[in-house]
């Protein structure tokens, strides 16, 4: 591979995860701001909430998909980890990826992406804590593959973007949280 066929790559995956990371920061200060508020009963039976909870699920599954496709025509991060050849980053990749398919998979493709019938015993609703730790696991994946490629000078990265604790996740969508409030309120 190239490397400006692995930058392209590279940008893909990078673009996504910071879709993801900054979907579940805004989801973060949506329940934070329903605590105190609103009860698990309200919560579930007001479309409102429920349809943007679902939506939330849905939306990070789709995307979290995309790092384990195996479609030819798709970015692969599968061809990413093969041309680096490092065992300790393939390794990486199966433990996630046989998390992803333990999990997730058949819900995201049997329910979500597909609506397959004969699939009423999947399990339809994600928990929180295994889809953070599908998201920890490959933003922290992707980190392992950005430094082994920025190790060999083959490509150019703002570091800032890769930091989950930085700012541009959680300042801004602070921010962006409260001007939607101020939208909607007036």
């Amino acid at each position: 591979m190239d490397p400006e066929k692995i930058q392209k790559h590279l940008n893909v995956f990078h673009n996504l995860l910071i879709d993801i990371l900054r979907r579940r920061e805004l989801f973060r200060i949506f329940e934070e701001n329903l605590k105190g508020k609103a009860t698990e009963d309200v919560v579930k039976k007001n479309w409102f909430i429920s349809f943007y909870i679902t939506d939330y699920a849905r939306a990070q599954a789709t995307d979290l998909r995309k790092f384990f496709e195996t479609d030819e025509a798709s970015y692969k991060i599968k061809s990413l980890t093969d041309h680096l050849g490092d065992k300790g980053i393939a390794g990486v990749h199966k433990k996630i990826f046989e998390h992803w398919k333990e999990k997730f998979e058949k819900p995201a493709n049997k329910l979500i992406m597909h609506i397959d019938q004969g699939s009423e015993g999947i399990p339809t609703v994600f928990k929180k804590q295994e889809i953070d730790q599908l998201i920890n696991d490959t933003n922290t994946f992707f980190d392992s593959i950005v430094n082994a490629f920025g190790k060999q000078d083959k490509i150019v990265f703002d570091k800032k973007y890769r930091d989950q604790n930085d700012n541009f996740l959680s300042a801004e969508a602070k921010r962006e949280f409260a001007e939607y409030l101020k939208i909607i309120c007036s």
